[in-house]
């Protein structure tokens, strides 16, 4: 079942690069914890890296589903919630939302950072972040 799920979100991954669109995104760091948040519209669709490290989510405005090779769940704000090692995760926006992601690390240089937390596999099936509005 891991698999297959694995297989749909690569599948996925690869229709949505032709949609790569920016999302407004904010980075901040503060003792040893790293911030990132997207201000993502309604009707988005996203696909990020498999990640290396456990670490925080929270959906402070919205509401998504999330499809990841180990779960699917509806989220509605305001929520907090843990992703595993080695989870993938996709997700389809519903409203106008606030996400954010918090890493433990000592880092403060994104490049170095990536390396740290996520799994490029070969062929790239998601590469950062992908956007399609409208799906």
């Amino acid at each position: 079942m891991l698999i297959y799920r694995q297989h749909k979100i690569d599948e996925f991954s690869s229709f949505l690069l032709e949609f790569n669109d920016p999302i407004e995104t904010t980075h901040e760091f503060i003792d040893g914890c790293y911030i990132r948040t997207m201000h993502i519209p309604a009707d988005t669709s996203i696909v990020g890296y498999k990640h290396l490290k456990a670490h925080l989510n929270v959906l402070s405005k919205g509401k998504c589903t999330l499809y990841s090779n180990f779960r699917t769940i509806h989220i509605k704000a305001y929520s907090v919630f843990s992703s595993p090692i080695g989870e993938q995760k996709s997700f389809y926006f519903l409203e106008d939302s606030v996400f954010s992601t918090i890493h433990k690390t000592s880092q403060t240089d994104l490049k170095t950072m990536e390396k740290e937390f996520v799994l490029k596999s070969t062929p790239e099936p998601s590469k950062k972040v992908y956007v399609s509005h409208g799906l």
